[in-house]
């Protein structure tokens, strides 16, 4: 999937898993995903920017995922 959306939407060079991709790939049943909730925090335990990345965002909408929340 990460390899796909990566080249179909001009990022090739994004082969990395993304937590979000890992998640949704994870996921036994797509109609009953909803939510997704990314965090992410500093070495200091402080919150940080997570917004999910254009790729991200075309997985979360691709497995029907409506609402996306982050830090």
């Amino acid at each position: 999937m990460q390899l796909d959306l990566s080249n179909k939407y001009g990022n090739g060079e994004q082969i990395y898993l993304h937590a979000e991709i890992s998640a949704i790939v994870k996921l036994k049943d797509w109609s009953k995903a909803h939510k997704i909730l990314v965090e992410r925090y500093d070495k200091q335990g402080n919150p940080a920017l997570a917004k999910p990345c254009k790729l991200c965002r075309k997985a979360i909408e691709k497995a029907g995922i409506e609402l996306v929340e982050h830090t």
